[in-house]
């Protein structure tokens, strides 16, 4: 289906794009120099929301100042300089050329929540659906609130505007999600005594990124049947404190990260990132991964706590009944720190 539009409506949409460049240019007008000079060091200034609602920056040329927030140049919902504002803050992205067409690395707005509706309890078969993203039902949680801070009615994942939207760029719409994370799929193969699990079909370096835990998005504790793991974001928490945000429960819907098994000496960890427009719990390798070997997690001393007993066979496993072993655990050395195998974008 196209849409057709008149020579009538181009001509009003001209005419009203005009009459708002004028208005723009005698705002431009009012505003006296050390204010612009003061807002252009906000923008460089972190962490972005400060500059909206006001508070101490904490990197950049304001860095330790305390600040008021000036909505009428940073819109709340896109956190970047209002357009009519552009050519006074940042001088150098004036051009004196005739209109020409902007380049841009994408046209596309960052995605919007879209709540979905229509949801169903898992069957008693357990069959799974395969899911690329997380799948959000608010209808099923009406008195969803979260900790303080949360946005009640959105998305537990998603970011807003005026925040910064990836941990790798600085760009409001980016590919990093698929730039920083390996594409290859490991096979799903039977074990021993452990169910299936996930088997490595290639190497795999210290710090880089297997996969996206995905699954449907739950209140903290909701669900205690040891599917679901923690989801925790420090962007909107008061303070910028890592709190624990929603679960992400894979058990009825996921991909194939749900199949990674445990091991009291894991190869990788589950981590909350910020990538691409969302927080997601992403599985990340502790050391090197060798093709034709087994992708594991250390699920957590919680989940072996309701008298589940731990198969993994490692002499550090927490159901040996030798307390110094337990106690010392395996070595720690190659755990990544935060930029060990990632790049920019």
């Amino acid at each position: 289906m196209q849409a057709l539009i008149s020579n009538g409506e181009a001509t009003r949409d001209k005419r009203r794009y005009i009459l708002q460049r004028l208005k723009n240019e005698r705002l431009k007008a009012s505003f006296p120099p050390e204010l612009l000079a003061l807002v252009r060091q906000m923008r460089e200034s972190q962490p972005a929301k400060v500059r909206y609602f006001g508070g101490r920056f904490l990197r950049g040329p304001l860095g330790g100042k305390e600040v008021s927030g000036m909505p009428q140049f940073f819109e709340k919902s896109s956190g970047r300089l209002k357009y009519c504002y552009m050519d006074l803050i940042d001088p150098s992205k004036i051009s004196s050329s005739s209109r020409h067409i902007a380049k841009r690395t994408c046209n596309m707005s960052p995605a919007q929540p879209f709540p979905n509706k229509s949801w169903f309890r898992g069957s008693d078969f357990q069959v799974t659906t395969s899911i690329s993203t997380n799948v959000w039902t608010p209808d099923k949680y009406p008195n969803w609130k979260g900790p303080l801070g949360f946005l009640v009615g959105q998305d537990p994942t998603w970011i807003p505007g005026h925040l910064r939207q990836c941990a790798f760029c600085t760009r409001s719409v980016c590919n990093c999600i698929h730039k920083q994370v390996r594409q290859e799929i490991p096979s799903i193969v039977d074990t021993l005594n452990m169910g299936e699990g996930a088997w490595a079909t290639t190497d795999y370096k210290r710090g880089e990124f297997l996969g996206e835990l995905v699954g449907e998005l739950a209140p903290i504790d909701y669900y205690t049947d040891g599917w679901a793991a923690d989801l925790s974001r420090d962007d909107l928490s008061p303070g910028g404190k890592e709190v624990t945000w929603c679960q992400v429960y894979p058990r009825y819907m996921g991909n194939w990260v749900r199949k990674v098994n445990h091991s009291c000496e894991s190869n990788c960890k589950f981590e909350s990132w910020n990538i691409s427009g969302r927080w997601r719990v992403m599985l990340r390798a502790t050391r090197q991964i060798k093709r034709n070997s087994w992708i594991l997690v250390n699920y957590g001393e919680e989940y072996w706590a309701e008298n589940h007993a731990c198969l993994c066979g490692s002499r550090y496993c927490i159901s040996n009944q030798d307390a110094g072993i337990r106690r010392a655990g395996p070595s720690q050395e190659g755990t990544p720190g935060p930029d060990d195998g990632i790049s920019s974008c």
